[in-house]
């Protein structure tokens, strides 16, 4: 996944613990389900199937959220990894048959302390499966994705008696044959399947984490069609902004281009960021910042919102602005269907180029499959972009109020004439300083 449209988003943070999506979503308890979690936020690539199957995954939890806890942790997880990797001796059993003496046996010839270590081993194992609430689950009324890893490990308890061996140890403690025939199962004859049960684990606690998220954040599940003809959202805001106004938008069949206006302050950035993390989470599977949502399916989602120059690639500002464009147009050349978001289209070149090359590519853009939300400071384009059937004029406006900006943070028809620039710096005092 293009690491730009990641950080773009927010998924993830270029400063170390800056507040990203990926440290707001984890509610994981250890490391191997953090991965997961990453691994399920940030995908190598966009799969309509693979988007109802999450869906429907992160739905079955969320519909029983009481029944699905994490009991599990990093320290389970190490101790039962050392175990399993431990290189002491493991019994060698011939049919599962034990003479009376096997305990006698084994610790004549490996003393002693391998066989505290294989019976303590044994019972962190029984413990742990012991702890795995969600064996308790019915997998029949659970979609295929989420299933098929609780049946594995469910099958995993049948079919070596877990439950028995772990009431039978609380009860009347495990007897020495009970110890050595369970600590060939784990960790020789069944060591490779222990550690896919435990690859299994990681994934039912990312999508337990995803399923909180959705509580926690009031998201909502939206509806992505391959026609190109559904796109409306009401109700978006950022789940990180705290009290976001909330926005509908609405784009028909024959709109193309989403041209955005509007002054510093007055919500146009965060209203693109929320923008473009609801069409981002809608395609990994993953409920979306608004009451509802029907989204079309798109092949490729490039965001330009914090772009900036290469000291080391040796390329400006805006040399950076024509990649990204130029590799929208590779991808829309190549029939992708494309979702984008340019935020100050071309500000890192002079105004009559920004203007020229505005006009040119945004009119272009306006003939192309795809969506495309463009924000410019450059209002004068709506004088040659409103001939264009397939452009949409919309802004985020304000009004000064005993010579103080209000705003109303509401996406609203038109192109904004407000301008604070001036403004702003006279505030700032910087002026007067100079003088």
């Amino acid at each position: 996944m293009d690491k730009e449209l990641l950080l773009d988003l927010g998924i993830l943070s270029a400063v170390s613990g800056e507040d990203a999506l990926l440290k707001k979503f984890d509610f994981t308890l250890t490391e191997g389900g953090r991965k997961k979690l990453k691994e399920f936020l940030c995908p190598n690539k966009f799969d309509f199937t693979y988007i109802i199957q999450q869906q429907e995954s992160i739905k079955a939890i969320c519909r029983n959220s009481n029944k699905w806890h994490i009991t599990w942790d990093n320290q389970d997880i190490y101790y039962i990894k050392e175990y399993l990797g431990s290189n002491r001796v493991v019994a060698s059993l011939d049919g599962n048959k034990l003479k009376n003496r096997a305990k006698s046996i084994y610790t004549a010839n490996f003393k002693k302390d391998s066989y505290m270590f294989a019976e303590s081993g044994v019972k962190l194992v029984l413990i742990f499966f012991n702890k795995l609430l969600i064996a308790g689950n019915s997998t029949a009324e659970l979609p295929q994705r989420l299933a098929k890893p609780i049946t594995e490990i469910n099958a995993f308890i049948t079919i070596n008696r877990l439950v028995y061996y772990y009431n039978k140890d609380r009860d009347t403690a495990l007897s020495s044959s009970d110890v050595l025939l369970l600590d060939n199962v784990f960790r020789n004859t069944g060591k490779l399947t222990f550690e896919d049960l435990l690859g299994h684990l990681f994934e039912i606690e990312a999508f337990i984490s995803l399923a909180k998220a959705c509580v926690k954040y009031n998201l909502s599940f939206p509806l992505v069609s391959k026609s190109d003809t559904l796109f409306c959202i009401k109700g978006l805001f950022h789940p990180l902004v705290n009290d976001c106004k909330r926005n509908d938008i609405s784009i028909t069949e024959n709109q193309t281009v989403l041209f955005l206006t509007g002054p510093n302050m007055s919500g146009k950035s965060t209203f693109l960021k929320s923008l473009g993390l609801c069409i981002y989470l809608s395609h990994i599977g993953m409920a979306v910042p608004a009451e509802n949502a029907v989204i079309p399916f798109f092949d490729e989602i490039h965001t330009s919102i914090n772009s900036t120059d290469s000291a080391a690639g040796g390329y400006s500002h805006f040399k950076a602005e024509l990649n990204k464009v130029k590799k929208i147009a590779l991808d829309i050349s190549a029939g992708k269907n494309v979702f984008i978001i340019i935020d100050e289209i071309f500000k890192g070149t002079n105004l009559q180029d920004a203007y020229d090359c505005s006009k040119e590519i945004i009119a272009l853009f306006s003939s192309q499959r795809g969506k495309f939300i463009i924000s410019s400071h450059i209002t004068e384009l709506y004088n040659d972009l409103k001939q264009y059937d397939g452009i949409r004029f919309n802004c985020f406006d304000g009004f000064m109020d005993k010579n103080e900006p209000s705003f109303s943070y509401k996406l609203t028809e038109g192109v904004s004439s407000m301008r604070l620039g001036y403004y702003l710096l006279q505030q700032e005092g910087i002026v007067d300083l100079l003088k």
